[in-house]
């Protein structure tokens, strides 16, 4: 094997099931197509406002068979769990019924400002893990440590 190809083994590629959306794609045809390619490492993002669109539902399905593509393909998952900031642009993917408004921009957002969301944003989290730490395609968590940070907090994109 040439030295290209395997630094290309070891790069990571991200699938973002919302630019999949906007592309007007097939999810599921094109994490296959994606799949086939030869690399080890996968990101998967657990887009909060896809999973709880409404208070009490958890839609997990959609990850799940993700996952489970990723796993099948012999893959190394990255797992973004979020809750607030997810990888993609624009960032955020709260579910409207927790956040009613949009963040302030330009504005450092402090957890005691919000305490609710800060509740259901790690019971979110605990969910996901409790669901998937199992799992042996998963090699890691990704959490941003600056889910609020006022950098990529424009509404007006």
């Amino acid at each position: 094997m040439k030295e290209t190809e395997k630094t290309l083994q070891k790069t990571l590629r991200s699938f973002r099931t919302p630019q999949v959306d906007v592309l007007g794609l097939d999810a599921r045809t094109t994490l296959q197509t994606l799949l086939a390619y030869p690399f080890q490492l996968i990101r998967l993002g657990a887009y909060w406002n896809r999973i709880e669109p409404e208070p009490g539902v958890f839609h997990i399905d959609e990850l799940d068979w993700q996952i489970d593509a990723a796993e099948r393909a012999g893959k190394h998952i990255v797992l973004c769990v979020g809750p607030l900031k997810t990888f993609s642009y624009p960032e955020f993917f709260v579910p409207a019924h927790h956040l009613r408004r949009p963040f302030p921009e330009r504005t450092l957002i402090k957890p005691s400002a919000y305490p609710s969301l800060l509740t259901a944003a790690t019971a979110f989290i605990t969910r996901l893990v409790e669901r998937y730490k199992h799992r042996k395609g998963i090699v890691a968590w990704q959490l941003e440590h600056e889910a609020v940070d006022p950098l990529g907090v424009e509404h007006t994109w």
